[in-house]
């Protein structure tokens, strides 16, 4: 497993960096054991008096962890996310997490969709009766992949990857389906019926 910090907005010491790499060791290398496609990037950053702790895990193929929290201080900004990241690997275990990552890029089905990302100083004049490519409320036109998974699966991609929600094909129905979260935490899916991804 390899271990890559960068820091944003200030410089780094010493002792930060043994810090995090102690850390990461304790905590996180051992769901990783021996794996040298494993790379685990810390990205430390300062924004006026709070610092933010970003945490992704990738591999050859991409990235498949990715883990944020912000604190008063640098340490308790790393603490608290190398905590979140290990309690969410010991829920999830080595190999369920092993799973995801062969199925995460090794997709048997999926579908294509725009996505759009609109300017929200403009979204009150935004009419979906309008064409959107040429609205001024539009700031981004891209792809989006929605992919075939099981529940279990889209679950632990949304938890992992720190998504507020997600948009999938469930396998068992072909329906389009999502999962979100809510303010007190519980995870609320979503099957509508009569709706195909076909």
């Amino acid at each position: 497993m390899n271990i890559v910090i960068t820091t944003r907005g200030f410089d780094i010491t010493d002792n930060i960096r043994s810090y995090i790499e102690k850390g990461i060791d304790d905590h996180i290398a051992k769901f990783f054991c021996d794996d040298s496609t494993v790379t685990v990037k810390m990205i430390l950053s300062k924004d006026a008096n709070l610092f933010n702790a970003n945490i992704a895990v990738s591999d050859v193929k991409g990235e498949f962890i990715r883990i944020s929290k912000t604190a008063d201080t640098a340490y308790h900004a790393i603490d608290n996310v190398i905590s979140y990241l290990s309690d969410r690997l010991k829920q999830h275990k080595s190999e369920k997490i092993n799973k995801y990552r062969h199925n995460k890029h090794s997709i048997k089905s999926q579908m294509k969709c725009f996505g759009y990302v609109l300017n929200k100083d403009e979204i009150e004049k935004y009419d979906i009766d309008n064409d959107t490519h040429n609205h001024t409320g539009l700031v981004i036109e891209e792809d989006v992949i929605i992919k075939t998974m099981t529940i279990g699966d889209a679950i632990m991609e949304m938890e992992l990857l720190s998504l507020p929600a997600l948009l999938f094909i469930n396998v068992k129905n072909n329906r389009v389906n999502m999962i979100y979260t809510r303010n007190d935490g519980s995870i609320i899916w979503v099957d509508p019926l009569n709706v195909s991804s076909m």
